[in-house]
């Protein structure tokens, strides 16, 4: 799986896209388009790779969070606290009404999810650099956009 981060100053975007030997993200349970399989496997394994960077995310469903707007299986990742030393991130898919992104992540096409910035009422103005470097010396693609 490759990962590509594009970072601004209060928002991003993450590509992923699958590569040749990459597993097909497949869901037991209920997988129509808005379903709590595929595309919960295709953020966990997401989660996996940037927390193997140290990101500290969660996977959490979008309704239960509170927050944010989604239907009732709508997976998105979050930072798991207000830890100053952690990028305070979202990575959701925007396009979650329109798409099921596992199926176009197993079809071969680059998936772009986006994240937003600062997400709590702690400032945290560097959390892009915070991203940067904890994308460094690993295989996460990181690229500061001004």
């Amino acid at each position: 799986m490759i990962l590509l981060m594009e970072l601004y100053k209060d928002s991003g975007c993450l590509m992923v896209k699958r590569e040749t030997g990459d597993k097909a993200c497949r869901g037991g349970g209920w997988t129509s388009t808005h379903g709590w399989g595929a595309e919960h496997q295709l953020m966990y394994r997401i989660k996996k790779r940037l927390n193997a960077c140290g990101f500290h995310l969660i996977k959490k469903r979008m309704q239960n969070d509170g927050h944010l707007c989604g239907d009732t299986a709508t997976p998105y990742l979050r930072a798991a606290n207000k830890t100053q030393r952690f990028p305070h991130i979202y990575i959701y898919d925007n396009m979650y009404a329109v798409r099921n992104s596992a199926e176009d992540f197993n079809s071969g096409e680059e998936v772009s999810l986006s994240m937003a910035g600062n997400i709590w009422d702690i400032d945290q103005p560097d959390w892009a650099n915070i991203c940067s470097r904890l994308c460094t010396g690993s295989d996460v693609i990181c690229e500061r956009v001004p």
